[in-house]
């Protein structure tokens, strides 16, 4: 087996879709209710790994002349039998021995999803032109009474967490903690790296009139790219 940096770079905007929304439509009578796609959609960050998969399948099957397929029997070699299914005990791709979590990639530096204790904040809570910085939240162990069954004893307690902070959300290098990124301009207006794009689209007919806003994103700088760390028995 051979492990790979493999990377992707979309070429322009992208939009990867998340959870299905969906809100109730009554009939002309306004009595009977129907499912209908909710009209704002917003991208993900993120390819699924799912998607990911996909395509790995699809570079398996190009490398070894099987795009188009000629010999199922080959094809399955290659690739497995079945696609991602979070019902099977073990799942066997084949060729396809491992795929990494997604990560960014910014120049030649590695940016994953911060543990969620480690939050951002300012300096000094009064300066707006304070510094920020990566704290880690401090805890403890305790008892506490909970909802959960058989979950009372040796909680895990963040005694310095603030609602009103919430958690933080952004991307760190893992070889140099002081190093991070965030997602969006609203985040930190230097260190973002994916730049919203908006679109309005309008759908009509004669028993149906629609419209529609999405939200796709962009790399904002042209050396930033999704990654992944793959294991293939590729010769």
């Amino acid at each position: 087996m051979n492990k790979y940096l493999m990377t992707m770079k979309p070429m322009d905007t992208f939009f990867f879709g998340q959870e299905n929304k969906y809100r109730k439509k009554k009939d002309k009578k306004g009595s009977k209710k129907s499912d209908q796609a909710e009209y704002f959609q917003v991208s993900a960050f993120f390819p699924q790994q799912t998607t990911i998969l996909g395509m790995l399948r699809y570079f398996v099957l190009q490398e070894n002349n099987q795009i188009p397929i000629q010999s199922k029997k080959i094809a399955k070699g290659l690739i497995g039998e079945h696609s991602f299914m979070i019902t099977e005990g073990k799942l066997d791709f084949k060729k396809i021995e491992s795929l990494s979590p997604i990560f960014i990639r910014k120049g030649n530096e590695n940016y994953f999803p911060n543990p969620l204790d480690l939050v951002l904040r300012k300096k000094s809570k009064c300066d707006s032109d304070s510094k920020i910085i990566i704290r880690k939240l401090e805890h403890s162990e305790v008892d506490l009474k909970t909802n959960i069954p058989n979950q009372e004893k040796n909680m895990i307690f963040f005694s310095e967490y603030n609602e009103k902070e919430g958690l933080s959300n952004f991307l760190i290098n893992m070889k140099n903690q002081d190093d991070y990124l965030v997602y969006t301009k609203d985040d930190d207006e230097i260190k973002y790296i994916f730049e919203k794009v908006e679109k309005v689209g309008i759908n009509k007919s004669e028993t149906d009139k629609a419209y529609y806003k999405q939200i796709t994103y962009k790399f904002k700088e042209p050396d930033i790219s999704f990654a992944s760390i793959v294991e293939l028995d590729m010769k």
